[in-house]
């Protein structure tokens, strides 16, 4: 299976229809608290999981109280589920 590419077309995972077009990606260490020996805390690194960024372009309408991409209303915490053809 292939990565996800910069020019990669995304989906709406449930009508399947074409949304928009991966712009940026950022692959980063996933970091979690954890406690020191000293009874502080750090961010540790956890092995083979990874945070990932995107920047997503794609078709919306702003309804005036909310934007609208696809099937979902976008909001602070929403989450969209999204697929690639790979």
């Amino acid at each position: 299976m292939q990565a996800n590419k910069l020019g990669d077309q995304f989906m709406d995972a449930t009508s399947s229809s074409v949304v928009g077009t991966i712009k940026d990606k950022k692959v980063v260490p996933f970091r979690r608290p954890a406690e020191t020996g000293k009874g502080g805390f750090v961010l540790a690194e956890v092995p083979e999981r990874f945070d990932i960024y995107l920047e997503l372009e794609c078709n919306g309408h702003d309804t005036g109280s909310v934007l609208r991409i696809a099937s979902y209303e976008i909001r602070i915490g929403t989450t969209m589920i999204l697929r690639t053809r790979d």
